[in-house]
């Protein structure tokens, strides 16, 4: 564009010289398009520094960001699930911010949740969560719900058409799935769009399976405990230590 400009400029400044009748004609028909040749060239000049200045920094905040992404790959590279983006939505016990972006997954033997902006890494192992729930309403699709009508056959198809755009135009899908997570050091609630819960679910069952093994070992240590207990206070009966009546009441507090 420059060059095109310089080249009529010039073009323009010799037939001007050309048609000129005095000396200080002749002089401003060759000092005008040369001052507009300058300019252009200045302009041209600064147009190339700027372009190369912005290429500069378009390529330092693409190796910035190949940094940091390789750096997130490193921190998730032990995840049997994930990374699933989501936000902190509350919670108590851990140094979070609300509606912090971070990206959730799940080891052999640990949740984590690695913050993307400090890429700091928090693990919580299955044997620490007290209790893990996943629900909200999945997938839902909603539209303008515009109803097609008019009078007659004619007016009627015309309305369902327009109907049928609108709504076709503005219907859309959002997905909304909940977690949270109560651990011996805190609770957190979060939330993401790119997953449903039962799907979230199936992918996090090595958490839930650790869970679900974990109760059942309190439960069975809780039978031997009882056993135990009215062992002993058989014993005491029989030894005459204590009554029949205090044995009875005894025996009703450790069964409640």
């Amino acid at each position: 564009m420059y060059i095109a400009a310089a080249i009529i400029s010039i073009i323009f400044g010799l037939r001007s010289f050309s048609e000129a009748d005095g000396v200080i004609e002749e002089s401003l028909s060759i000092i005008i398009p040369a001052i507009f040749c300058i300019l252009l060239y200045k302009m041209n000049q600064a147009k190339n520094r700027r372009e190369m200045q912005e290429q500069k920094v378009h390529k330092e905040q693409a190796e910035k960001q190949n940094k940091i992404n390789g750096e997130i790959e490193k921190a998730q590279s032990d995840f049997a699930f994930g990374p699933l983006s989501a936000k902190i939505i509350g919670g108590s016990g851990y140094t979070f911010v609300k509606n912090q972006p971070i990206n959730l997954g799940i080891s052999a033997s640990s949740l984590i949740i690695l913050k993307k902006e400090t890429l700091e890494r928090i693990e919580i192992n299955f044997d620490g969560i007290n209790e893990l729930e996943i629900s909200g309403p999945g997938t839902v699709t909603t539209s303008a719900g515009v109803v097609g009508g008019g009078f007659g056959l004619e007016g009627f198809l015309k309305g369902a058409v327009a109907a049928s755009i609108i709504n076709a135009a503005t219907t859309k899908s959002s997905t909304n799935t909940f977690i949270r997570v109560l651990s011996k050091t805190g609770e957190i609630y979060l939330h993401t769009t790119e997953m449903e819960p039962a799907i979230l679910k199936m992918n996090f069952s090595p958490a839930f399976v650790s869970l679900a093994n974990r109760s059942k070992r309190a439960t069975a240590n809780s039978g031997v405990g009882i056993a135990e207990e009215i062992e002993r206070l058989q014993k005491l009966l029989k030894d005459g230590t204590i009554s029949q009546e205090e044995f009875d009441t005894a025996k009703k507090k450790i069964i409640a």
